[in-house]
């Protein structure tokens, strides 16, 4: 980030976003690369195909534009560690958990990450 410029510590909180979002899009270019080294994911497809080393490469990618969103959020491994064991624990509680625990506003929210979340802050 640095070598081109990019000093999110330095930026003023409009630039920062500009920035995560940036990041935010070109990961996911990264990750639309990777899905096309996998053929058969489509129902029309006849045969299957993964270029493991392509989508590997396509995935250290994407890793690397999180991984900047990570600095940018000043989110420590160490944090972000923590931060994955507590949902994990959440999502096996889920799985083990047939009921729909979506917010009954939004449907999209889900209630064991902290919601309901209300009308006005509902992403749709």
């Amino acid at each position: 980030m640095k070598l081109l410029g990019d000093d999110p510590a330095l930026m003023a909180p409009q630039e920062k976003a500009n920035y995560i979002a940036a990041m935010v899009l070109e990961m996911q270019e990264e990750l639309h690369e990777m899905l096309m080294e996998i053929t058969g994911w489509k129902r029309h497809h006849k045969e299957v195909f993964i270029n493991r080393d392509a989508a590997v490469g396509e995935l250290r990618d994407a890793f690397q534009y999180f991984l900047n969103i990570m600095l940018a959020l000043q989110l420590g491994h160490a944090e972000m560690s923590e931060l994955l064991v507590e949902k994990q624990a959440v999502n096996l509680t889920r799985m083990g958990n047939v009921l729909d625990r979506r917010c009954g506003i939004c449907r999209v929210r889900s209630l064991d990450d902290g919601g309901p979340c209300g009308e006005e802050l509902c992403p749709r």
